[in-house]
């Protein structure tokens, strides 16, 4: 015996059903990426309300910057790895290389004079080799620090002095952004609002005892 459709019982969620969708339409999608962008954005301040921040500015050099009373703007890229990668869910350096996530990265932070840090967010992880780049940017592990800096010339094509100054400025959250375009962030959001005001932070405040 099959359970009753949820909608069954209302006359307008059954009319909706029944309405042509049109499939070339691709706001919904679009929308749903700007939302998330915008929830991850809402965590990143839950982050950071512990630290002395001054204000952010979204959507200028990079999709938000973080701007302390003191020390260094950070320059963060919010970016969303769609879940039909299903080869590769997570960050190579392939995929790193064809979003243009570091170079986009790098460019700003050379416009912006190397006077900033910057950081990249996204639902997913590294995955493969990339994984070094995680560890390079955590204290106490040289050998990824030079794993890494050896390899970022070639994908950027920098020098090697440039790429092991761009590393020293760049961050990854501890944790990926969780949830997705079809998985808002919204109730993991709440909870994180709730430990907050628990006198628990979701988890240390990133950057916390470095840089800015």
């Amino acid at each position: 015996m099959t359970s009753p459709s949820p909608d069954a019982g209302d006359p307008i969620l059954r009319s909706l059903r029944a309405l042509p969708q049109d499939r070339r339409n691709t706001a919904p999608e679009t929308r749903a990426r700007f939302e998330y962008q915008d929830e991850c954005i809402a965590l990143l301040l839950l982050e950071h309300l512990a630290d002395d921040l001054h204000g952010v500015l979204v959507e200028h050099s990079t999709d938000v910057i973080l701007i302390p009373r003191d020390g260094l703007p950070e320059l963060v890229s919010v970016k969303h790895r769609e879940p039909h990668h299903r080869a590769e869910p997570g960050w190579t350096w392939a995929a790193l290389q064809k979003d243009r996530v570091l170079a986009d990265l790098h460019a700003a932070w050379v416009a912006a004079g190397r006077a900033c840090t910057v950081a990249f967010h996204s639902n997913a992880g590294f995955s493969g080799p990339a994984n070094v780049l995680r560890n390079a940017t955590a204290p106490g592990d040289p050998s990824a620090v030079r794993e890494a800096a050896a390899e970022l010339p070639r994908r950027l094509g920098v020098t090697a002095e440039e790429a092991t100054a761009f590393l020293a400025a760049l961050s990854f959250p501890r944790h990926p952004c969780p949830g997705g375009t079809r998985s808002p962030t919204s109730v993991w959001g709440a909870r994180a609002t709730g430990w907050w005001r628990g006198g628990v932070p979701p988890y240390t405040p990133r950057g916390a005892g470095k840089r800015c």
